[in-house]
């Protein structure tokens, strides 16, 4: 019997680690992590841990990461995960996130537009229930189609980086040193191609 209570405490106590793990890493802002997206991961012998760390350092190559596991859940899970994107965008910052979501195919970034807005009801964190436009605008506009277009912070104060509270300049000009993939055509270039073939 008490073996049988001590391997239940060792496993609650494992689980709940690895939880607390992955939402302190970012002393500004924490993210939630779900068991429902850690179960889903772990069968998809996913890093979801390790990607959700990086990305909340502003590294967009661990965002996309992150949102092409978007893909791989489904049903809760899906909803789960979508909330802790809505807060890796707050914590990784708008810039690293819209740079993500820029290199996304169209169709991931229309399931993410959908799934981001579903999370704002889900999130226990109040100033994320804010229209997305207000506190992430760029990457409201890459989600709805505007090409990415980090604006040129080589004429810019250093206290006009930070694109919100939380995200530092760091994370913003990791965001600039990535080379945008030509090949990944945004939402609106997709569509005019899609209705050009149609016209001829």
């Amino acid at each position: 019997m008490n073996a049988n209570f001590l391997a239940i405490t060792l496993c609650f106590f494992c689980f709940t680690t690895q939880s607390l793990v992955a939402q302190n890493n970012n002393t500004d802002v924490d993210v939630t992590v779900f068991e429902s997206v850690l179960s889903t991961a772990g069968w998809a012998n996913f890093k979801y841990v390790d990607q959700l760390s990086q990305a909340k350092q502003g590294d967009y190559k661990a965002t996309l990461k992150l949102l092409e596991f978007s893909g791989t859940v489904d049903g809760k899970a899906a909803l789960d995960h979508s909330v802790t994107l809505l807060e890796l965008l707050l914590s990784g910052g708008d810039l690293p996130f819209a740079a993500a979501v820029n290199m996304a195919k169209p169709k991931l970034k229309s399931v993410l537009l959908d799934r981001l807005q579903l999370a704002q009801a889900r999130t226990q964190k109040v100033e994320l229930r804010k229209p997305i436009a207000e506190w992430a605008p760029t990457t409201w506009a890459v989600l709805h189609g505007e090409p990415f277009a980090p604006i040129n912070y080589s004429n810019m104060d250093s206290s006009c980086l930070n694109s919100n509270p939380h995200s530092g300049k760091e994370k913003e000009v990791k965001a600039l040193e990535l080379s945008i993939n030509p090949t990944t055509p945004s939402t609106k270039e997709a569509a005019k191609e899609e209705q050009g073939k149609g016209n001829q």
